[in-house]
């Protein structure tokens, strides 16, 4: 059982992470075409 929350917290984590990152591309793409 602890697992399972283990895990549900690893990948929360990392769409967290991931999101930041799209966000970070999408200003970059902005500047660039600014």
């Amino acid at each position: 059982m602890s697992l399972l929350i283990h895990l549900v917290g690893f990948l929360a984590v990392e769409a967290q992470v991931a999101e930041e990152r799209l966000n970070d591309i999408g200003v970059a793409r902005k500047k660039c075409s600014a």
